[in-house]
């Protein structure tokens, strides 16, 4: 996790085991692997937040459009909602 945020998005954890976790624990500099976006790979490429058929999409995008240089490069992508992108954007490099 890099955000303790991330702890009410579990699914099958109910509120007050939400409360419960946030009261005794806590994200201290955390080391993400990060995914090099303008290298990565179909195979390669799973994330919890993406599902198989949006990362052939970036991959096609990347090979069409070329490298990746920001946010605002996979903005241009139909499938990524903003939603997913914010979630997705910790764990990308460029």
């Amino acid at each position: 996790f890099y955000s303790v945020e991330q702890v009410k998005s579990i699914w099958g954890l109910d509120s007050v085991s939400v409360e419960e976790l946030l009261k005794y624990g806590r994200v201290n500099n955390p080391q993400l692997k990060k995914i090099k976006i303008n290298e990565v790979t179909l195979e390669e490429f799973k994330h919890p937040y993406l599902r198989p058929y949006i990362a052939k999409a970036i991959i096609a995008y990347r090979q069409q459009h070329g490298d990746f240089s920001s946010k605002k490069d996979l903005e241009n992508i139909k499938l990524l909602d903003t939603q997913t992108l914010e979630k997705l954007l910790p764990y990308l490099s460029f």
